[in-house]
């Protein structure tokens, strides 16, 4: 089932088009926690509409986007409904990180975003992700260092760590592995490619 989002041209749009989706220059900002914080509600959350089975946000204007029914996508070796991720996402620019959660949420999954490593690293702890995507380029610390200092942490030795970078494995294959990633998918994420992460399959 494909759902529909009503948004205005100050937030983000998200447009799936055939496997891919594109990043508006706007976002939507995420109200209920800090920048750091866990995740939670969007501002100008979509709501479902269950006559026509679309979601919208309470405005007459703006572009209808079509998104993902917010269902699990993991199953258990049983065919039951398996435990959902919890994905840190951890990328300089504030716009991606967002709507990558915001897809990450509507997939059924936990999300929450730190735009430095430092930020990153503070979130172990407290949010225990299962999956970390991290960009490679980013400020201060780089994607790199941040993944070796994720590593060197025994607690969270079963954290999947997969690269987000405008490169192709192919050219950072030896860095990533070296670092600790267990692979690399190359920015933005497509869909077919995040849905089968967070199902638990293993990145290039």
């Amino acid at each position: 089932m494909v759902h529909g989002v009503t948004d205005n041209a100050a937030c983000v749009a998200v447009a799936f088009v055939g496997d891919a989706y594109a990043l508006d220059r706007g976002a939507a900002t995420r109200t209920d926690r800090g920048e750091d914080g866990p995740a939670g509600t969007h501002a100008g959350a979509p709501r479902v509409d269950e006559h026509n089975q679309t979601m919208s946000e309470d405005r007459d204007f703006g572009s209808h986007v079509p998104m993902p029914s917010p269902v699990s996508v993991r199953d258990d070796a049983a065919g039951g409904a398996a435990a959902a991720e919890r994905v840190l996402i951890v990328d300089d620019n504030h716009d991606a990180a967002e709507s990558l959660a915001m897809l990450v949420e509507l997939l059924g999954n936990e999300a929450t975003v730190a735009y430095d490593g430092a930020s990153a690293l503070s979130l172990l702890d407290e949010f225990r992700p299962s999956l970390i995507l991290l960009d490679l380029t980013m400020p201060g610390m780089s994607g790199f260092e941040v993944a070796r200092a994720v590593r060197a942490r025994a607690a969270h030795a079963g954290i999947r760590l997969v690269a987000l970078s405008g490169r192709s494995a192919d050219e950072t294959h030896a860095e990533t592995r070296a670092a600790g990633f267990d692979g690399q998918v190359v920015k933005p994420v497509d869909l077919p490619t995040l849905t089968a992460l967070l199902a638990g399959s293993a990145p290039t």
